[in-house]
């Protein structure tokens, strides 16, 4: 979508701002679990869970993948998808982010968390 602003000048007269361009995703992705923000403890087997849906009659959906820290996971499902997490032992408090990718074809959408492993 190609879109033009309108802005009052102090002529009395509306002059035209440069061309903008706004992007319409037809996918959303959701990290429904665990919760951005929340503690876990590391060295466990955390279960990450979401939603992915098309939007606007967009296309099906081919795959959810999750990077949960350094580990890269294929989702089982897409409309409600699910996938486990090995999670690193850790000495110290360690913030960790988790990203749910949704994909169709060459677009991609996603959502972003960060989570705390605990010793």
């Amino acid at each position: 979508i190609r879109a033009r602003a309108w802005a009052y000048a102090a002529t009395d007269t509306f002059e035209t701002t440069d061309a903008i361009t706004i992007t319409i995703s037809q996918m959303q992705v959701a990290i429904a679990a665990p919760l951005d923000g929340e503690t876990l403890t590391g060295g466990t087997d955390i279960a990450i869970s979401g939603s992915a849906a098309p939007l606007l009659g967009g296309a099906a959906l081919d795959s959810v993948v999750v990077d949960a820290g350094d580990a890269h996971l294929a989702a089982a499902g897409t409309a409600s998808w699910s996938a486990s997490w090995a999670s690193p032992a850790v000495a110290v408090e360690t913030p960790v982010t988790n990203t749910a990718t949704a994909r169709d074809g060459g677009k991609a959408v996603v959502a972003t968390i960060g989570v705390t492993l605990t010793p």
